[in-house]
């Protein structure tokens, strides 16, 4: 699966949980083959020392092929908190909502 095709399910997944969560302010992509990684802010939730993602499996009937990992943080820790050892460093985020 190419790193398109996995940033459109990337930007459904986002659409999907700003819609269930209207808290999210912003959505960042971590490029990745095989998985989508994402970092949703929500001024509502608790803070953190780092960035701690939830791992799902593939879903096909709801249009997410690869597993993806899901980690909610606040806005003002953005660039700040320590990233999954193999997330790569803030610079390769992409703001995709």
């Amino acid at each position: 699966m190419t790193n398109v095709s996995i940033r459109s399910e990337a930007e459904r997944l986002a659409d999907a949980n700003m819609e269930a969560e209207p808290g999210i302010e912003e959505v960042y992509w971590f490029p990745a083959e095989g998985e989508i990684r994402l970092i949703e802010t929500d001024p509502t939730t608790a803070t953190s020392d780092c960035v701690a993602p939830f791992y799902f499996r593939p879903d096909p009937e709801s249009g997410t092929t690869v597993s993806s990992a899901i980690a909610i943080i606040r806005p003002e820790e953005v660039r700040t908190l320590s990233l999954p050892d193999d997330w790569g460093s803030w610079d390769d985020a992409k703001k995709i909502r």
